[in-house]
This record gives C-alpha cells, structure tokens and sequence, in this order.
C-alpha cells in the first residue's frame, strides 16, 4: 500500500493499518499480514513484496498470538522455513540423534521431538517451555 513519508513512520503506520483491519475482522478468520520492507521506488517492489509474503507465513505456521509482522521481525524463522523446504524439496532425512527422537516418538506415541522444539524456541529457558500450574497443596 502507498504511503507518504519516511521508511521508520510509513513501517509504523503499515503495522497500524494492518493491526486494526485484523482486529475488525476477529478471530472469524485465519489471517495473518505481512509488512515488507519500503519501496521508496518501483525497482524495490519485488523485494517489498516478497518480505510481505514471508511474514505471514511465518505467523501462521508459529500459530501464535501476532497477527502482523514485519518481514525484518521474522526473518530468521523465514530463513529456517526456507531451509524446511529445500530439505523436503531434496528429500533430506532426519539423522543421528534427532532420527533417534522421531523413531522414539513413533514407537511410544510420544512428544520428545515436540518438547526439543519448545525448549529451542524458549532458548533453554525451562520455566518458559513448562506450563505453570497453580499449588494445589
């Protein structure tokens, strides 16, 4: 979408925008939007619109609680999801000890592949990946 001004206010004002659509609409809707970087002319469109295409891919594979983002916020998770890709596209296979986790899951119907995930995600910060429950003693 247009917008007047410099990069930090147009980036700002697109997140605005984007953030009250998403609200008007509810939870009635899957959606996410995606913010790409400003193009100050027509030769940075394609780039624009490819960081507004990662984003919300990003958003809507984490399933979290933001609705909007930027493609600056998640560019990593972009990158990882791209990499996800080029794995699955070659036919790369899990080995060592994450295959040794996935072959423990199948076999016991449990979680340890899921629980690694969180426990990456929250950068081995244990209180963050483990629900908190109230003392019931």
């Amino acid at each position: 979408m247009p917008m007047p001004g410099g990069q930090a206010d147009c980036q700002e004002r697109s997140i605005r925008v984007a953030s009250t659509f998403l609200e008007r609409t509810g939870q009635r809707v899957d959606a996410a939007i995606g913010i790409g970087p400003p193009a100050l002319d027509g030769s940075g469109l394609s780039r624009s619109r490819d960081g507004a295409d990662r984003a919300p891919r990003v958003l809507l594979a984490n399933r979290g609680a933001r609705r909007v983002a930027t493609a600056e916020d998640v560019h990593v998770d972009a990158l990882m999801l791209d990499l996800a890709d080029l794995a699955a596209a070659r036919g790369d296979v899990a080995t060592g000890p994450v295959a040794r986790l996935l072959d423990y899951d199948a076999r016991h119907q449990s979680r340890l592949v899921h629980t690694l995930s969180c426990w990456l995600d929250a950068f081995g910060d244990v209180a963050a990946v483990r629900p908190h429950r109230p003392n019931t003693t």
